[in-house]
């Protein structure tokens, strides 16, 4: 209708292209010229209208308007969700699957990086609940990562993401003393001596020492008996079991 100025069109849900409008003229010697919307996904209504301009052959003009509405998407899925260490997906990802273990290929520490791709532009993806400690084997809720995704329309869809990684492997001491002194550490060295500082010490020194993976590696004195006289010998147990043996001489100034 020529006498209507103004016009709303509905579009469908993931509409990201702007609809092409043509303008033909109700007199020959008018010209229509049309600038397109923007963008047809925008919050601002002058970015989704297309605004159709008629000059006739007087000069004078007449606008029409073409608002376009993109039906909000229901989209509350996740296109990828990447980890920032290598390992694996179980079961292997896609949109429609929730929920996940990641196995990492390395033990570590620290709590890798994740990165989130929504399937639909409109929608938005929030981790809301980080890994508390990624070596709590105990509890695994403290080892994943929630994230809830919020569809345009409202709709919402969570994900969880388990971290799973091999136990460590490291079976160093952290610290050695013998009677309070320090035994200075290399990590390619189990064996040490140990000489008293002073003429007076002729027994065993009271050996003391702690593991480098403090609370998940274990270690003893395993000193047979019949050599507490002439040495010292501590047993370090890994949280994979691996195990690494220290050997401390005493050499007496006698």
């Amino acid at each position: 209708n020529s006498n209507i100025e103004e016009y709303t069109v509905a579009l469908v849900s993931g509409t990201t292209v702007t609809p092409t409008v043509l303008a033909t003229e109700y007199d020959d010697y008018a010209n229509a010229g049309v600038t397109p919307a923007s963008d047809v996904r925008s919050l601002s209504a002058t970015s989704r209208t297309t605004i159709v301009v008629v000059t006739a052959e007087d000069g004078s003009t007449k606008n029409y308007s073409i608002e376009f509405n993109v039906a909000e998407s229901a989209d509350a899925t996740l296109s990828d969700i990447s980890i920032g260490a290598s390992g694996s997906f179980s079961p292997s990802f896609t949109p429609g699957t929730s929920d996940y273990v990641y196995t990492l290929d390395n033990f570590r520490s620290t709590v890798p990086s994740i990165s989130l791709t929504e399937s639909d532009g409109g929608a938005n993806a929030v981790i809301t609940q980080n890994v508390l400690d990624i070596r709590n084997r105990g509890d695994a809720a403290a080892r994943t990562f929630e994230i809830t995704v919020t569809a345009e329309d409202g709709s919402t869809e969570v994900y969880s993401v388990r971290l799973d990684m091999p136990a460590n492997d490291d079976a160093d001491l952290g610290s050695l003393t013998a009677n309070s002194n320090s035994i200075s550490l290399n990590p390619n060295d189990t064996s040490y001596t140990y000489e008293p500082l002073s003429p007076t010490e002729t027994t065993p020194p009271a050996i003391t020492f702690e593991v480098s993976d403090d609370g998940y590696a274990t270690a003893e004195d395993v000193t047979d008996n019949v050599d507490r006289d002439s040495k010292a010998v501590i047993e370090v147990t890994a949280e994979d079991g691996t195990k690494k043996t220290y050997t401390v001489n005493f050499i007496y100034n006698n």
